[in-house]
């Protein structure tokens, strides 16, 4: 990915949040969500294309709380 520049929205979530980002190739991605003692939450692995790309994900089964991405 040459754009690291990821969107998350919206935040805060209730659930539902979506994860905006351009790449300029096709390939793979993981994103890894960790909670503040840096234990990791929630993991997947997309495929991606060039250009615009948009991962939605629930996490409605997450406590409330402050997590990284």
């Amino acid at each position: 990915i040459a754009d690291w520049n990821l969107n998350a929205y919206p935040n805060p979530t209730t659930g539902i949040l979506s994860i905006a980002f351009a790449s300029e190739e096709e390939g793979s991605l993981t994103l890894n969500m960790m909670d503040l003692s840096g234990r990791e939450v929630w993991s997947n692995t997309v495929g991606i294309s060039n250009g615009e790309n948009i991962i939605t994900s629930d996490f409605s089964s997450l406590p409330k709380g402050i997590y990284m991405l």
